[in-house]
């Protein structure tokens, strides 16, 4: 067996809301490659959004978001969540932002939501409307689950990092640019992940992080005194082997991974997802105060627009910017 791993991120450039990174791990059959799952579950999963087919969605998620909006990723990851529970277990829901963070944030409790009223997780989601049919994704999650049983495939790891906006600033203000805090973050998710499969031989694939090229100084930290070979670095990807004494590991990091890589894929569906729930709740907190306020988001093209808004309220609830705005 080899396990597949796949991250990804949404909301590095948006002024508002959560940066999130994704992973997601599969075990595998040892000659599975990164686009492989697409072919072992076509009877259970398909590329591209469709109203009319049942089947979740794993692409690339800006395309799956453009075709059926949130309830398209909602569709996904109701159905991976539930089939990666137990088979005694029923229909897992996502109706509030506690239950998203609880099945998918990689350290919950670590998250200080407490901090931002926009973010409270005692109430409903105005998403939770989303989940009317709520039999659906648990019988699809179950026929998934099934499907990946018989194909000895094994969910490992569906996991986000949100970064809130006050923990990215404060990261910037310590002399860290968007990059470095977005660096750091996969690596810190990434080294969660590898520690449920330290003997076992890994492929892992990441999206490129902007124009970055070199990832060695990341993998040295990830593999301390290990030999690291490097394969390729150029426009096209970098490509890393680590003679793990215990079995290698292969890093690729590729332009458009979502593409190519099903783990990357579903990682991209998420953090979108993640990102977009917060965002939800967000919105609905600031258009409580502000009757017929347009939703944004968080876009540098709009986020003006909703500050020069919401600024009186924030002002009277006592809440500083820096909560809400990113400083770059």
């Amino acid at each position: 067996m080899a396990v597949l791993i796949g991250v990804d991120e949404a909301g590095v450039g948006p002024r508002l809301g959560p940066m999130v990174v994704a992973a997601v791990a599969l075990r595998t059959p040892e000659s599975c490659q990164p686009r492989e799952p697409w072919r072992v579950l076509r009877r259970v999963v398909r590329r591209r959004h469709s109203r009319r087919d049942p089947r979740p969605a794993v692409g690339d998620s800006k395309e799956v978001y453009a075709a059926g909006g949130l309830h398209a990723l909602d569709r996904t990851v109701r159905a991976f969540v539930n089939a990666a529970a137990g088979p005694e277990t029923g229909p897992v829901a996502l109706s509030t932002l506690a239950e998203v963070l609880d099945h998918l944030a990689d350290e919950p409790a670590s998250l200080p939501c407490s901090a931002y009223p926009w973010y409270a997780l005692d109430g409903m989601d105005p998403c939770a409307g989303l989940q009317a049919h709520e039999d659906c994704p648990h019988v699809t999650g179950r026929k998934l689950q099934r499907t990946l049983r018989r194909r000895a495939v094994e969910l490992v790891a569906l996991r986000a990092r949100p970064v809130l906006v006050g923990e990215f600033n404060r990261h910037v203000a310590h002399g860290h640019n968007k990059g470095a805090l977005l660096l750091h973050q996969t690596e810190t998710l990434l080294g969660r992940v590898l520690s449920t499969c330290a003997n076992e031989p890994v492929l892992i694939t990441l999206d490129r992080q902007g124009g970055r090229k070199f990832y060695v100084p990341m993998l040295t930290r990830l593999f301390p005194g290990v030999w690291l070979d490097t394969i390729q670095e150029d426009d096209r990807a970098s490509v890393y082997r680590v003679r793990r004494p215990e079995a290698p590991v292969e890093v690729r990091v590729e332009v458009r991974a979502e593409q190519r890589a099903f783990c990357v894929a579903l990682a991209s569906i998420l953090a979108k997802y993640t990102r977009e729930r917060f965002m939800s709740r967000l919105n609905a907190f600031f258009s409580a105060q502000v009757p017929d306020l347009r939703p944004t988001a968080g876009y540098a093209g709009d986020a003006p627009r909703f500050l020069r808004i919401i600024r009186p309220v924030l002002r009277q609830l006592g809440i500083p910017e820096t909560l809400l705005v990113r400083s770059c």
